[in-house]
């Protein structure tokens, strides 16, 4: 079974699928698939107006990105992860704030700042994860509604038995 996970679009007009066979591309005349080693499949991605495709896949974190001839090749940051973070289950959603990128997995929230990656593990699972008016969120099965400030992840709303959030939208007005 094949599914499409995240659809992404570059300012160049490109079309990024995460797709259990891999990155699809797709120029509007053309497809392209590029395998994430070890062929596993993208579960999210996010696109950096710099060119880097971040993806995230079961136990594979990184990026693509061009090559001299235009041809995208992965760029793994697998080793900036402490080692006692290296092995995750699937990466499932990235957001990218303030010039940082954030990987969530259930367990984990990664931070990478371009250089160094940093670990926020969830009290309880987290569930979701997503960024409104550059503040980004995420939400903890247990624990509830977190915000990012400060370095830190503040609760902000605790969990409620009938409440699950599943996507976070502006509201203005």
């Amino acid at each position: 079974a094949t599914g499409i996970w995240a659809i992404g679009k570059h300012k160049r007009g490109l079309l990024y699928f995460a797709n259990d066979n891999g990155l699809l591309t797709f120029d509007g005349t053309y497809w392209k698939t590029y395998p994430l080693p070890p062929k596993v499949a993208i579960k999210s991605l996010a696109i950096h107006p710099g060119g880097r495709i971040y993806a995230g896949g079961q136990d594979q974190i990184g990026y693509f990105f061009p090559d001299e001839y235009g041809i995208l090749s992965w760029h793994s940051l697998k080793e900036k992860l402490p080692e006692v973070a290296r092995q995750f289950a699937d990466i499932w959603d990235i957001e990218q704030v303030g010039g940082q990128v954030y990987f969530r997995t259930i367990e984990t929230i990664f931070r990478y700042n371009g250089s160094a990656i940093q670990t926020f593990d969830a009290p309880g699972g987290w569930q979701s994860m997503a960024v409104v008016d550059g503040q980004l969120y995420a939400e903890d099965k247990i624990k509830g509604l977190f915000v990012f400030r400060n370095d830190r992840w503040q609760l902000i709303y605790p969990a409620a038995a009938a409440l699950h959030v599943t996507g976070i939208l502006p509201y203005h007005g």
